[in-house]
């Protein structure tokens, strides 16, 4: 079923389509709908006037208005990569080689780190849990001025996240955390299936500070 509508009203409570779509999860199930397809989410040109129509930048999940752009997790959301493009594609499906997905820091100039996003994917606000299967992020440069900025070029977290069959690669942090910034006793990271591969910039590419824990389960690689 497809779960889009338009306007995207918002209620007096500050409620959006979203959560009425969410409201209504038990009745679609009992009139046997299993799937909804809503579109890609994305930060808004309109910001809360959104209409579903106005991307500002494609998946950034990060609130309304302004900002450095990233990939920004929203609590309760699974990201799942390897699902080739067309037909009707399962879970259980994906191949890494042939359908590989791509969260790239590289949106200015082809190949100039310069002109690349600080921080790959961002979790940074009020997560409850959140989940990253499947999926290559890289060519983050985190070179900004501000702090936040300088490291985790991959991605900076003070949340609770899981990692599942996720590879970091070629991605630069200033200061510390080439691939990963694990910052604040909030930020609860779980690895499955990690690998880091070729991240360059200071001398560790996975750091933790403020509290911040690593868990890493088999077959990761990672280096503090």
């Amino acid at each position: 079923m497809q779960g889009w509508y338009w306007d995207y009203p918002k209620t007096p409570d500050g409620n959006t389509w979203a959560d009425t779509m969410s409201a209504k999860a038990v009745e679609l199930g009992d009139a046997g709908i299993t799937h909804l397809w809503l579109p890609p989410l994305s930060r808004a040109s309109f910001g809360s006037g959104s209409n579903g129509y106005d991307p500002k930048y494609l998946f950034d999940l990060g609130e309304y208005g302004d900002g450095t752009t990233s990939y920004r997790i929203r609590s309760n959301v699974t990201l799942i990569g390897e699902f080739q493009s067309g037909g009707n594609p399962l879970f259980g499906d994906q191949n890494v080689n042939l359908y590989p997905t791509i969260l790239s820091g590289d949106i200015g100039t082809a190949d100039d780190v310069a002109d690349n996003i600080y921080n790959v994917v961002s979790a940074t606000s009020s997560i409850d849990s959140a989940s990253i299967e499947a999926l290559i992020i890289e060519k983050g440069n985190a070179n900004g001025g501000s702090i936040e900025h300088q490291k985790g070029g991959g991605l900076y977290n003070s949340e609770f996240l899981i990692l599942k069959d996720v590879t970091l690669r070629n991605n630069i942090g200033q200061t510390t955390g080439n691939g990963v910034f694990n910052n604040s006793n909030l930020g609860k990271i779980t690895m499955d299936n990690v690998k880091l591969l070729n991240n360059t910039g200071s001398s560790s590419d996975v750091q933790n500070e403020n509290g911040a824990t690593i868990k890493v389960k088999t077959n990761s690689e990672v280096n503090e």
